[in-house]
């Protein structure tokens, strides 16, 4: 989880959203994770 929270992904604001899906569901399943 960490290194996939800790991954550089580009940012191309025509192209890409400012919150990457893949980040946002990792911290979501990380906080998940750290609630159980």
């Amino acid at each position: 989880m960490t290194e996939l929270r800790d991954a550089d992904l580009a940012y191309a604001p025509p192209f890409s959203p400012v919150w990457d899906p893949i980040l946002t569901a990792t911290n979501v399943l990380e906080g998940e994770l750290a609630s159980e």
